[in-house]
């Protein structure tokens, strides 16, 4: 993909590399977190029974899973960084686990989520789907909105709320700039999504008696 959406005015090569594969790391952990969790109470009822899970048990479970996935990613990642660019590696690395932490507490509650809604709405099970295919290429993972500066990259760069969650991931491996805005809107996001999440939880965990 490097080498065939890269554009050499805008970007080096190397520079392009590292935010192709930095966007890909975070998007296989965004993209697991919605794909994997439609149908956990459905599905996954003898395996929590027979480890004697609770229901919030069996979701940390599966979210410590998208997190071991997501570890060997960001070794390849660091690994990358490391022969690519060293320069880039400074004390904006301290932020990942910052940054690790808001993602597993926004992916936990953004799993719950999807979950209740598909167990109201069965059908909302390939409609997830289906958005998240459409959203890898809205969302700028291999594409930078540096490219038009207006129009509609800009606009899914502004707007759309998985660009700052990578925007504030590359920023902490030095891929682009740190902006105190980029990480201003993504912690109002994953208050929001937290809140919602928990909230949800307590209305819905006595109604969900599958797991006890």
């Amino acid at each position: 993909m490097t080498g065939v959406f890269h554009q050499q005015p805008l970007r080096e090569a190397g520079d392009f590399f590292l935010f192709v594969l930095s966007g890909y790391v975070l998007w296989n952990f965004i993209t697991a977190t919605v794909t994997t969790s439609t149908t956990v109470v459905q599905r996954r009822y003898d395996f929590a029974v027979h480890n004697n899970l609770t229901l919030v048990g069996l979701f940390f479970k599966l979210l410590i899973d998208r997190l071991f996935a997501m570890g060997l990613n960001l070794i390849l990642l660091l690994g990358c960084l490391v022969i690519v660019k060293p320069q880039t590696i400074g004390l904006q690395l301290l932020l990942l686990p910052a940054m690790l932490l808001i993602m597993a507490l926004v992916s936990l509650a953004i799993a719950y989520l999807v979950n209740v809604a598909v167990i109201f709405f069965p059908d909302l099970d390939a409609v997830f789907n289906v958005a998240m295919r459409l959203l890898f290429f809205a969302s700028p993972v291999f594409w930078s909105a540096e490219a038009q500066g207006t129009g509609v990259r800009a606009i899914l760069a502004t707007y759309n709320p998985i660009s700052h969650y990578l925007s504030v991931f590359r920023q902490c491996f030095g891929i682009v700039p740190f902006e105190p805005m980029a990480w201003a809107v993504t912690l109002s996001l994953s208050l929001i999504l937290c809140v919602a999440g928990t909230a949800t939880y307590r209305l819905t965990a006595d109604f969900i008696r599958n797991l006890r």
